[in-house]
């Protein structure tokens, strides 16, 4: 998660190119290719697949204020998503899988399965944090799986945890700050802010970003820093000077 916020902000701090050093276009060159390398050795497949999705997101954007993209561009990032998919193992493996066994195997399916069912018996209100693990490990029985019976799988959602632990309140809640989010970056044309609460948003889905410390250090130093950019406080405005 660490490095697709950092190329975020790399790519955002290049936008303008053209007017960039011979110097500061290589060191950025260097340090996207360092960045992506990280990203296909640890088989980042929620994190790649999010920056593939920001990517269309902000090109839709870039047509829609009729900025227009060169053809080296285009060939730029096709070649990128293609290399990226050959080089990820973990790419290539899923494709085997899917086309060998069915979803219904995975422990994804599992933990998702069993996290629904227990959101369904609390009746959409959320229930004992301390009982959440024993009730999936119960749940897990059925689907004699070497991997669920090894590891404390969890919900592997951020969505289903939130419906789990808080009940449709809390996901309610976290549901429209991401959509107030959103809405108002693109409002505001506050793209980075906008790229990376996507990104966000696309990680949430198979993963419990929130529960780890790592997790939860990124996406509030995020909001530390982005949050103002589209919430201002005219009394801690960077740009005026008063006069004493």
């Amino acid at each position: 998660m660490w490095i697709g916020i950092a190329i975020l902000f790399l790519a955002d701090y290049i936008s303008d190119y053209k007017k960039c050093s011979k110097k500061l276009k290589i060191c950025s060159i260097l340090m996207f290719i360092s960045l992506l390398g990280g990203l296909i050795i640890y088989n980042s497949r929620n994190i790649l697949l999010g920056l593939f999705i920001v990517v269309l997101l902000r090109l839709t954007i870039l047509k829609r204020e009729k900025i227009v993209i060169t053809t080296n561009q285009k060939l730029s990032i096709a070649f990128i998503i293609l290399l990226i998919i050959l080089l990820s193992q973990r790419y290539l493996d899923t494709i085997h899988f899917l086309s060998n066994k069915s979803f219904t195997n995975s422990t994804r399916y599992a933990s998702w399965t069993c996290s629904l069912k227990l959101i369904y018996d609390s009746h959409f209100l959320g229930m004992d944090y301390n009982l959440i693990q024993q009730k999936l490990n119960e749940c897990y029985l059925p689907f004699n799986n070497f991997e669920l019976k090894k590891f404390k799988i969890n919900s592997h959602n951020q969505y289903l945890d939130f419906l789990l632990k808080g009940g449709f309140l809390l996901f309610f809640t976290f549901i429209w700050s991401l959509f107030i989010k959103l809405k108002e970056t693109l409002k505001q044309k506050e793209y980075l802010y906008f790229s990376i609460t996507v990104l966000f948003a696309i990680a949430f889905i198979t993963e419990n970003i929130l529960v780890r410390q790592y997790g939860i250090y990124i996406y509030f130093l995020c909001e530390i820093l982005l949050l103002g950019s589209i919430f201002r406080n005219k009394n801690h405005s960077i740009y005026e000077v008063e006069k004493c």
